[in-house]
């Protein structure tokens, strides 16, 4: 019922019929668990595919799930290389060899690295914020992220530990999405509640009616994004994923409205548009606040 005739579940469990139904909160915190665990073991639904890296005669496939990730494997591949050429180069020194031709295998492989650590450095300072600066200092000009202050001291506090560790304010929005996801009920209940207050006759709603059709659909996109996640890692390619991801969402919140609220077509059309761009601010206020306790914890 919560897939295909959400907006009967919701009435039916508003109306008081509770003893049948899991109840919207527990189904919720069960969602939002399998969610972050699924994405902890396989990654979300449009986390990347297996690359073929060449090494020598060998092929492996691997998973990258960021550019940065590719540069460090590669870098530490690298690395172990230059080792190799480094271990044959002495072994052929104490044997009387001549080493021209390891020498030169050396320095390409030294300058291969430097090149690859200064992509890394673009693309750390890319995803901390401060890339321009990067640009700037290559072209000779100066710059520097911790010069820069606003007039406000707490965002200069946000934007010092968002600059000093992005990786480890990246785990910590991660793991402040998942303890705080609860939030996301109480943000998006007042919206909901505003599209029923210019008609008389859907005052009978209730604060608590609108938190149940909430939370259900909340619970219901959670496993979705679950199911995609599980079907990306067995093959489903990206882009069903993304159609999957454009239709479902606007189809369940026009039957879950028009079942729950026992409105007509084209209330209920008007409604989900609205819900769907009140499904965007709801997430971007949810994420701003996540990102600000990642920076300030």
């Amino acid at each position: 019922m919560l897939a295909w005739r959400p907006g009967e579940l919701t009435r039916r469990y508003v109306e008081g019929e509770r003893a049948r139904f899991v109840s919207p909160m527990a189904i919720f915190l069960f969602s939002v668990f399998m969610m972050f665990a699924i994405f902890s073991f396989v990654g979300g639904p449009f986390s990347s595919r297996e690359a073929t890296v060449t090494d020598g005669e060998t092929h492996e496939n691997r998973i990258y799930t960021s550019p940065e990730q590719a540069l460090r494997q590669a870098r530490a591949e690298g690395q172990a290389e230059l080792a190799g050429l480094q271990a044959q180069r002495e072994a052929a020194r104490r044997a009387g060899r001549n080493t021209a031709d390891i020498d030169r295998q050396i320095r390409a492989k030294q300058g291969e690295l430097r090149a690859e650590e200064q992509n890394l450095r673009n693309i750390v300072s890319m995803t901390s914020g401060h890339a321009g600066n990067q640009s700037a200092a290559a072209h000779g000009r100066s710059g520097n992220t911790n010069n820069i202050h606003s007039d406000i001291p707490f965002l200069d506090n946000v934007f010092r530990h968002a600059t000093q560790n992005p990786e480890l304010l990246f785990y910590k929005v991660e793991t402040n999405a998942y303890k705080f996801s609860w939030m996301l009920i109480p943000i998006s209940v007042p919206f909901v509640w505003i599209l029923f207050l210019h008609r008389r006759r859907y005052w009978r709603y209730k604060a608590y009616d609108h938190t149940v059709f909430v939370t259900y659909s909340l619970a219901f996109m959670s496993l979705g994004l679950v199911a995609l996640s599980l079907l990306r890692k067995v093959g489903l390619p990206g882009l069903a994923v993304g159609l999957a991801i454009a239709i479902v969402p606007p189809v369940h919140i026009f039957r879950q409205l028009r079942g729950a609220y026992q409105l007509s077509v084209f209330s209920a059309l008007w409604r989900t548009v609205a819900l769907l761009i009140i499904a965007t601010i709801t997430l971007s206020i949810f994420f701003s606040l996540v990102m600000t306790l990642g920076a300030l914890h």
